[in-house]
């Protein structure tokens, strides 16, 4: 059993954005294990991703999404997935 099984609802979006969680943090040690910089890495993942997004929609929609990403920032909302990242999985807090 993984650490994404222990936390599965059984929501298909939410299966899904755990899986995606875990093919971009594999990408991410891969960049790592290659030698790249992990903020060149995240900068052209970044790129990557709002190429993608304006590609799906247009660019005042893409540009709006991104400005509440910025305001979800700034309100903590992803403070809680520091620890996740550097790979100490969830804590009471930050579970669900």
């Amino acid at each position: 059993m993984t650490e994404n099984d222990a936390f599965d609802t059984g929501n298909p979006d939410e299966v899904a954005k755990r899986k995606a969680l875990q093919i971009a943090g594999e990408a991410f040690g891969h960049c790592e294990e290659e030698g790249i910089d992990g903020i060149i890495a995240v900068g052209v993942f970044l790129d990557h991703i709002i190429a993608h997004l304006v590609s799906m929609n247009d660019k005042t929609v893409t540009a709006e999404f991104l400005e509440t990403l910025a305001n979800r920032v700034r309100d903590g909302i992803y403070d809680h997935a520091v620890g996740e990242v550097k790979g100490e999985g969830m804590n009471e807090e930050s579970a669900p």
